[in-house]
C-alpha cells in the first residue's frame, strides 16, 4: 500500500490492486461479504473450466487415432520343473490375450498382424527358432557349438558352476519328488490368467525355493572377495617392502664408492701425517751425530794437552835404544770402520731431507793414535 500511495497520481492505474488488497479475510464470512473476492474466484473457476473443455475436445478429436482406446495386450507366464530321479521335466506355459474393441466397426489399427507365438529363443547364438522340430539341429550345428567353445574359453569355470546349479536344485526338489514345481511366474500383471490359473492346482509351491541355497553362495562369494583383496593387500605390501629393499641396495651401492673414496682420503692424510715425524725424526739423528762429533773432537784435543808434557821423556828414552838397535818399522794400524748410523727416510720427502744434510765423518781413535806418532818422530 505503502508503495502504491508514493507513486501518486489519482490512483486510476492501481485502483484493482487496492481493492484486492483491501479484502478482509479475518471473518469466516469473508467471501459472502466482499463482492470483489467472488468475481475473481468466479473467474478463475471459469478460466479452469474453459482449459479442461480444451482437452477434452482434443482427445474426443484423437481418441479415433489412438490404438490403445481399441487394443490391449496382457502376457503372463509360469515355469514349472519336475523331479523323476535323475530326470528333471522343465515346463513353460504362456498365456497372451489380446482384447480388441470394436471389432466390427471400420476402425483398423494393423493389430490383426501381431501375432502371439510360442518359440525358442538360444541366447548364446542370438537366434530365434519358431518350431521345436528346430531345436536339436541348431544345438547340433556347427555355428552353435563354436559360439559354445568360445563361450568356455572366455568363461571356464561355467559348466562347474552350472553342475553346482543342477545338483543345488536337484536337493531342493527331493522333497516333492514328480510334481510341478513352480520356480518362477509373473505377479505384476493384470487382467485374466484363465488357463494359468485352471493349473494351479497341479503346481506344488517350495517356500524359499534356493533362497538358503541364494544366501549361502552368496556369502560364500563375498568371502571370496574379502580372500581376494586380502591377497591383493599382502600383494601390494610385499611389492612395496621388495621395493623399500631395492631403493636400501641402491643406497648402499652408492655409498660405498663414496666410503672408499673417503678411506682412501684418510689414508692419504695418515701417510701425510706419518712423513712429519719421519722427518723430524732424521732431523733430530743429525744433531745427534753432531753433538757426538763435537764430543769426540774435544776429547781428542784434551788427550793432546795431556800428551805435550812427557814429550821430551819420550824423545830421550827413544833416542838411547836408536843408537844401539835399528828402528823397527812400525806396523800400520788398520782403520776399522766406525758404525754409521744410516737413517733410511720411508717417504720421498725424507729422502730429499736427508739427501740435503750429508752425514758427518767420524774421527776414530786408531788415526788418532796414528797422528801422535808421526808427531813423534817428526820431532
Amino acid at each position: 500500500m505503502n508503495v502504491i500511495d508514493a507513486r501518486g497520481g489519482d490512483g486510476a492505474k492501481y485502483a484493482e490492486v487496492r481493492a484486492i488488497l483491501d479484502i478482509d479475510i479475518a471473518s469466516d464470512d469473508w467471501f459472502e461479504n466482499s463482492e470483489k473476492a467472488k468475481g475473481i474466484l468466479l473467474k478463475q473457476a471459469k478460466q479452469s473450466m474453459i482449459a479442461q473443455k480444451e482437452i477434452e475436445a482434443k482427445a474426443l478429436l484423437n481418441y479415433n487415432k489412438e490404438p490403445s482406446n481399441f487394443f490391449k495386450c496382457e502376457f503372463n507366464a509360469r515355469k514349472t520343473a519336475k523331479k523323476d530321479g535323475d530326470t528333471m521335466t522343465f515346463t513353460h506355459l504362456v498365456e497372451t490375450t489380446m482384447s480388441v474393441k470394436e471389432f466390427t466397426g471400420d476402425k483398423f489399427f494393423g493389430c490383426e498382424f501381431v501375432k502371439a507365438e510360442s518359440g525358442f529363443n538360444c541366447r548364446l547364438c542370438d537366434m530365434y527358432i519358431k518350431d521345436h522340430k528346430n531345436v536339436i539341429s541348431h544345438i547340433s550345428s556347427k555355428n552353435h557349438k563354436a559360439m559354445y567353445a568360445s563361450f568356455l574359453k572366455k568363461n571356464p569355470n561355467y559348466e562347474t558352476k552350472q553342475k553346482q546349479q543342477n545338483i543345488d536344485l536337484a536337493d531342493a526338489l527331493s522333497i516333492e519328488e514328480s510334481k510341478y514345481v513352480v520356480l518362477h511366474e509373473t505377479k505384476d500383471n493384470e487382467g485374466e490368467k484363465v488357463f494359468i490359473d485352471h493349473c494351479e492346482a497341479l503346481c506344488t509351491r517350495i517356500p524359499d525355493l534356493l533362497v538358503a541355497k541364494e544366501e549361502e553362495n552368496k556369502k560364500k562369494a563375498a568371502e571370496e572377495e574379502e580372500a581376494k583383496k586380502a591377497a591383493e593387500e599382502k600383494k601390494k605390501e610385499e611389492e612395496a617392502a621388495a621395493a623399500a629393499a631395492a631403493a636400501e641396495e641402491t643406497k648402499e651401492a652408492e655409498a660405498e664408492p663414496k666410503a672408499d673414496a673417503e678411506e682412501k682420503t684418510d689414508d692419504a692424510a695418515k701417510e701425510e701425517n706419518s712423513e712429519e715425524p719421519e722427518e723430524a725424526t732424521a732431523e733430530v739423528a743429525a744433531e745427534a751425530e753432531e753433538e757426538e762429533e763435537e764430543e769426540t773432537e774435544e776429547e781428542v784435543k784434551e788427550e793432546d794437552v795431556t800428551m805435550e808434557e812427557p814429550v821430551e821423556e819420550a824423545v830421550e828414552e827413544a833416542a838411547e835404544p836408536a843408537a844401539e838397535e835399528p828402528e823397527k818399522e812400525e806396523e800400520p794400524v788398520k782403520e776399522e770402520p766406525a758404525p754409521v748410523a744410516v737413517v733410511t727416510p720411508k717417504t720421498a720427502k725424507g729422502r730429499k731431507a736427508a739427501a740435503k744434510k750429508p752425514a758427518a765423518k767420524k774421527a776414530t781413535p786408531a788415526k788418532t793414535a796414528a797422528a801422535k806418532n808421526a808427531w813423534v818422530e817428526d820431532y
